[in-house]
């Protein structure tokens, strides 16, 4: 429905255009800014990143369809 369109207009926005696609970083994320540098950096991005596209995969490709 609209929820899923929504969702996954921004996943392609949002993840897929911003992995890195060369170099040594090719294939990760870069670590979102943190002013108090805490974030999680490289490894913590990438991670959630790949979980964020899993749902490909853990959901019937029928109900991804509709």
């Amino acid at each position: 429905g609209e929820d899923w369109d929504a969702w996954q207009a921004a996943m392609l926005e949002t993840v897929v255009k911003s992995q890195r696609r060369g170099g040594d970083e090719k294939g990760s994320w870069d670590p979102p800014p943190a002013p108090d540098d805490r974030g999680g950096g490289r490894v913590w991005s990438t991670a959630t990143m790949e979980l964020c596209l899993e749902v490909y995969y853990r959901y019937d490709r029928f109900l991804l369809a509709r």
